[in-house]
């Protein structure tokens, strides 16, 4: 669910010929509200397709519009540290007030992430609107404890008009029981800050156990390994995949003791 409330503004009255006249009549208030329900997919062990449906309500005064719409994407794994996505949002009908509708921003995404260690993540987007305008997306994340998702992020299709530092975003994650809080701040200049708020939720086993699972029955199943360099290669990055640090040492305890007799 997206809300954008702008509380109370003040109510003028209109001269004969069309302008505003410094007579209040109190306040009148409006809001834009989408209620989306997406749903993902994974077609193969790189490939994910997805589609979000979306109802639009908006209200003016005492003047409502609705459009519906939807969302279509898909991400690509291209190597293991790096993914590569594409978006084409707001395909749908107009947003319309009383006689007069308004197409939908319909746009075209194509974004990149890369994470060259475990504790950093980078990510650029270039962004193609149907009124012909482009802007381009960076951010990026660095997580020095397992609880604790620092980030900052800059975006050039907020500055018309404003100052450079109107382009600037920064936020953080809260990671606990594998779920995650995460907050954004983006100031607009003269219009003021903005903040947003995220709950991530994440239902069934974790990722990475899930991983660990296929990547073990892979290795059990095929044990016998060719002595060449490919063949060798692989079986030992499944292996490292399988076992985390902590586990992994511990297996080389296991196997340290083993050999002594113990």
């Amino acid at each position: 669910m997206q809300y954008l409330g702008s509380g109370d503004i003040t109510r003028t009255d209109i001269n004969p010929d069309g302008t505003f006249n410094t007579n209040t009549t109190g306040t009148f208030s409006s809001y834009y509200a989408a209620y989306n329900l997406a749903y993902g997919q994974t077609v193969t062990d790189k490939l994910a397709l997805g589609v979000t449906g979306k109802m639009i309500r908006a209200k003016i005064d005492d003047v409502t519009a609705n459009a519906y719409a939807v969302d279509l994407g898909s991400m690509y794994k291209l190597q293991s540290n790096m993914t590569l996505a594409a978006t084409l949002t707001n395909i749908g009908t107009k947003l319309t007030f009383i006689n007069d509708g308004d197409p939908l921003p319909m746009a075209l995404h194509v974004g990149a992430a890369y994470r060259p260690t475990r504790l950093w993540l980078a990510a650029s987007e270039v962004v193609y609107r149907r009124n012909g305008l482009a802007s381009f997306h960076i951010g990026g994340q660095w997580r020095p404890i397992e609880m604790i998702s620092l980030r900052v992020g800059y975006r050039t299709d907020t500055l018309n008009g404003l100052s450079a530092y109107a382009g600037l975003t920064i936020g953080l994650g809260l990671h606990v029981w594998g779920q995650e809080f995460a907050y954004a701040w983006a100031p607009y200049g003269d219009l003021g800050d903005a903040q947003y708020f995220s709950l991530l939720l994440r239902f069934g086993a974790p990722g990475e156990a899930k991983r660990n699972l296929v990547h073990y029955q892979a290795i059990k199943k095929h044990r016998t390994v060719e002595l060449e360099d490919s063949g060798t290669e692989i079986e030992q990055r499944q292996l490292m995949e399988l076992f985390s640090n902590e586990d992994f040492h511990v297996a080389q305890s296991s196997s340290a003791e083993r050999s002594m007799g113990k």
